[in-house]
């Protein structure tokens, strides 16, 4: 059984020999048996261990033994007490869900700031919560990442035992004479999970000999095609999801080309909130082409437009970041509301001689003798109106939106620089053309959008 724990991490790369290791430790049998197993290797490792205060006395006992086996085995150990039932109330979680985050948390806590030494995180799943997992994922209709179930490693979290079954990890316990403490929420069969560990599994496993193993190899299947899988949808994502200066976009004709546009669709759009029924409605949308129809996750809005997807901030906040003027000065560097998520970077500097205007919509450059300062930043209005460069003659802002088709959202949402009252700049679009460089131009100032896209706020 050592010879095959070590084997199994050195094929799977999870460690080099020299590294200190986490261990979680609840005290059951799964967590001692992986204990010992590091113990016997001579691995360095460390111990933690989450009292969630759930099943009182037996809660506290729980501790006691980990703290005895960590002095036991002489290795450090961490402990944490959290009213579980409290935190998954205040957060409208399940009690299983608060504890996951509880754990996880402190976890990370203790290899970030409280003994950073530590290289990875070990946890006890093995083989027999990896078959559970798939039925439930099966059961929920989860796609290929659900169906491949429990990674070997994630990050910084690995999981030493997944190789072994439940049956192995007795038999260990029974040979070596090992405590362990028995959680009796595990014998219940109030919770989904263990309606699968109790009936159905034994049950497939009496109509089929080595039933675990089989399944086991079929999910080893399953994870090398999620890792083509995986490759394809980062190509797909890079190529649909396009950068903008209010959010990003993905052109429907792009989009309608891939292979599975409902499978594309769901990939992105979760990542912004979006629900599966939502995500749903809106493939249906694009495949009946019904342009205009908007959708909202709690931070994030969709529209599906003419040609485009487009996805910004929530409504509410643009306009709440747009309802007061900004002031600009020489050499500032702005940045607006989070909603708007962008920068404006100001420069002034000589004119070369070859000066050439970049044609982009997040550049624009100014006669700086011709601004009289400070200028404003403010939502256009109706009745604007501006000389466009390029063009005779003065036009409203309204007209320029409805001639260059712009979407409803960027309509909302269009600020105006404001120079001596004069609108100078309908900015990310076109500037006023009598305060363009010419080649009289001495100084130049020269604005730069950045846009500090929500990338923080995706998975992908």
């Amino acid at each position: 059984m050592l010879k095959k724990f070590i084997r199994g991490i050195k094929s799977a790369g999870l460690f080099e020999p020299d590294d200190r290791i986490l261990l979680g430790v609840s005290g059951g049998m799964d967590s001692v048996f992986m204990t010992h197993l590091f113990y016997r290797a001579g691995f360095q490792f460390g111990i933690a261990h989450c009292n969630f205060m759930l099943r009182g006395k037996d809660s506290d006992e729980d501790e006691r033994f980990v703290r005895n086996l960590a002095e036991q085995y002489q290795v450090p150990v961490f402990v944490k007490c959290s009213d579980t039932g409290q935190i998954a109330g205040e957060m409208g979680i399940s009690v299983q869900m608060a504890a996951r985050e509880i754990r996880y948390r402190f976890f990370e806590e203790i290899i970030e700031t409280v003994s950073p030494g530590f290289k990875y995180v070990a946890t006890a799943h093995h083989l027999n919560d990896q078959i559970e997992t798939f039925f439930i994922n099966l059961s929920r209709g989860s796609g290929i990442k659900g169906l491949a179930g429990i990674p070997v490693k994630t990050g910084h979290v690995i999981r030493p035992v997944l190789q072994f079954t439940k049956y192995e990890i007795e038999n260990y316990i029974n040979d070596f004479e090992l405590e362990f403490r028995n959680d009796q929420s595990n014998d219940s069969d109030d919770y989904f999970r263990n309606r699968i560990r109790h009936f159905l599994i034994p049950a497939l496993d009496q109509i089929s000999t080595g039933f675990n193993q089989s399944i086991a190899k079929s999910m080893g299947f399953i994870e090398e095609a999620k890792g083509i899988y995986n490759a394809f949808l980062e190509k797909e994502i890079q190529r649909l999801l396009i950068p903008t200066l209010s959010g990003y976009s993905i052109r429907i004709d792009s989009l309608l080309q891939s292979p599975s546009l409902h499978v594309i669709l769901h990939e992105i759009l979760q990542n912004f909130g979006f629900r599966p029924a939502q995500i749903k409605q809106m493939a249906s949308c694009i495949r009946r082409k019904t342009p205009g129809k908007q959708f909202f996750s709690k931070n994030f809005q969709l529209l599906i437009d003419r040609e485009v997807l487009i996805i910004m901030p929530c409504k509410v906040n643009l306009e709440e970041a747009g309802s007061h003027p900004f002031i600009v000065n020489k050499n500032d560097k702005l940045s607006l509301d989070d909603a708007y998520s962008r920068e404006f970077e100001i420069e002034i500097f000589e004119n070369p001689g070859n000066f050439t205007f970049e044609r982009s919509p997040a550049v624009a450059c100014f006669d700086l003798a011709k601004l009289t300062f400070p200028v404003f930043i403010r939502k256009w209005e109706v009745g604007d109106k501006f000389n466009p460069l390029g063009m005779k003659g003065f036009k409203k802002i309204s007209d320029f939106l409805i001639d260059k088709k712009i979407n409803l959202f960027d309509k909302e949402k269009i600020q105006v620089l404001i120079s001596g009252e004069k609108i100078i700049w309908m900015i990310g679009h076109r500037i006023d053309g009598r305060f363009a460089v010419t080649p009289e131009t001495r100084y130049i100032l020269k604005i730069l959008i950045k846009n500090r896209i929500f990338a923080a706020n995706l998975n992908i």
